[in-house]
């Protein structure tokens, strides 16, 4: 049985129960209409400093079936979308 004075163990519960206390206080949230703020991905603004691409991903396997009634955007998905934001100097 471990020594509840050794102060590696008091270091552990100490640290158990911050995480506690800030998964209680502060729960995660699963469901993006209830979190504080978002921005979609087709909301971003239009500018010179914001740049929205889409890598398509090569490793991924292409199932013609499935790609026949997709639109081009939809097929997009498949790849990784990259946001890179910047600032006029």
């Amino acid at each position: 049985m471990p020594n509840p004075f050794d102060p590696r163990e008091k270091a552990l519960r100490l640290f158990e129960f911050v995480q506690a206390f800030n998964e209680r206080r502060n729960p995660p949230v699963r469901d993006l209409r209830r979190h504080e703020w978002s921005l979609w991905l087709d909301t971003v603004p239009d500018h010179e400093a914001v740049e929205l691409t889409t890598v398509v991903d090569e490793n991924v396997e292409d199932e013609s079936d499935d790609a026949e009634g997709q639109s081009e955007a939809e097929s997009d998905i498949r790849g990784r979308v990259i946001l890179r934001c910047g600032r006029r100097i």
